[in-house]
């Protein structure tokens, strides 16, 4: 917990001092409009789309992932009580019972 704690505030440390050091107001031409902003702020809202477009480009194959995961577990499960159900199937027909 403190180490999320400690880390946490090393990046908003670093994220606001990259903000005061990279205050120039920067223009943006869209082609239709054109924005004057901070360049810190412009970094971080094509930082923020980019996480956006990967997280959404991700998602399907990490729950596809998650759903093949819990067939396999399923079936790893019912091969386990298979083998100790022939196990004990073949402990019973040599003699070998188990107490």
């Amino acid at each position: 917990m403190q180490k999320y704690f400690f880390t946490t505030i090393v990046v908003v440390l670093i994220m606001v001092t990259f903000a005061v050091l990279n205050s120039k107001v920067v223009p943006i031409n869209f082609g239709f409009t054109r924005l004057n902003i901070s360049l810190a702020l412009t970094i971080f809202i094509v930082f923020a789309i980019g996480a956006l477009v990967s997280f959404v480009v991700t998602t399907p194959t990490i729950l596809k992932n998650k759903r093949e995961l819990k067939r396999k577990n399923k079936e790893i499960k019912q091969l386990s009580e298979e083998n100790t159900r022939l196990k004990n199937q073949d402990s019973y027909y040599s003699g070998e019972q188990e107490v």
